[in-house]
């Protein structure tokens, strides 16, 4: 998949690795559907946000999606490693009929726990397995891009 614009809304950092093994490790494991599989049967919440939820973000995504919204339909936003956050979920209901977002994570169980909420607006969020790396979406299919660590995983 061409993606035609990709905003990063929120910088984020890893921690610092001080071998090449460790990076390898990291890179292993995080890199891993299977490990994500089985951190999320692990979750005692079926809620979870990696370094900040929606109220935090708000502006940010506010404005990156304002210039957008004029056009004919609305502006489509990728949560790239959304794992069990609310977040794509809380900017669909924030702006109904104007953001789609689809919510993309490698793990099966995260997307499970997912599809189990009720959609916040008829066709405006969606939630799907795929592989970060092998986007299955059309060209052009996405305005935007939301990510809050994923790329640190890769």
């Amino acid at each position: 998949m061409r993606l035609r614009m990709v905003t990063a809304l929120w910088p984020c950092r890893c921690a610092r690795l001080s071998t090449t093994s460790s990076v390898d490790g990291f890179r292993q494991r995080f890199g891993s559907p299977e490990y994500w599989d089985a951190f999320y049967q692990d979750k005692r919440s079926a809620e979870f946000e990696w370094f900040v939820g929606f109220p935090a973000l708000h502006a940010a995504v506010a404005a990156a999606v304002a210039p957008h919204v004029t056009r004919d339909g609305p502006v489509t936003v990728l949560h790239l490693g959304c794992g069990t956050s609310t977040v794509g979920w809380q900017l669909a209901a924030a702006y109904p009929g104007r953001v789609s977002v689809i919510d993309a994570d490698c793990s099966q169980e995260a997307i499970a726990v997912l599809q189990r909420r009720p959609a916040p607006v008829e066709g405006g969020w969606s939630a799907r397995v795929m592989d970060a790396l092998a986007l299955d979406l059309p060209d052009d299919a996405v305005d935007l891009v939301l990510e809050k660590g994923t790329l640190d995983a890769l």
